[in-house]
């Protein structure tokens, strides 16, 4: 079955713009990166120019997403920890049926070999977040959403 194509990308995070240049070049029509350093923000326009992607690609040193649940797509690959922090915003950018591929770099193990987010989601993030391969679990009047896969 083939994917829906992506209308728009979010890149939370962006650093050099890596992932949302490579998603325009792969056929998405438009993207935002954002990141809170502007150094960062400015390198990723930068690139979007020099490769000839900059009329479909802007930039923002916003902290994550502040248009809504607007995108066909959000990608974000970033520390772990901010991840967590901005699990909210960032399941809450993609609309109903968008795709999320999140990836959180560990500064230390996690038990189980498993990473945990705990956050207030409403009916809607908790499935989106279970749809994109994560339990979501009621604890403590927190939601606790592990990714199904293990990591060695």
């Amino acid at each position: 079955v083939a994917a829906e194509p992506i209308e728009r990308l979010l890149d939370v995070g962006t650093g050099t713009g890596i992932l949302c240049l490579t998603g325009l070049k792969l056929g998405a029509k438009t993207a935002k990166g954002t990141d809170v350093d502007p150094v960062a923000v400015k390198a990723a326009i930068e690139n979007a120019e020099r490769i000839g992607l900059a009329d479909r690609f802007t930039g923002s040193d916003a902290d994550a997403n502040t248009d809504g649940p607007i995108y066909d797509g959000v990608v974000a690959n970033i520390l772990a920890n901010t991840l967590i922090e901005l699990v909210e915003p960032i399941v809450g950018a993609a609309r109903s049926g968008g795709r999320l591929w999140l990836s959180g770099v560990l500064l230390e193990p996690i038990s189980n070999g498993r990473p945990t987010v705990y956050c207030k989601a409403d009916q809607e993030n908790r499935s989106k977040a279970s749809s994109q391969g994560f339990h979501v679990l009621r604890r403590n009047r927190q939601w606790k959403i592990n990714h199904r896969s293990n990591f060695s």
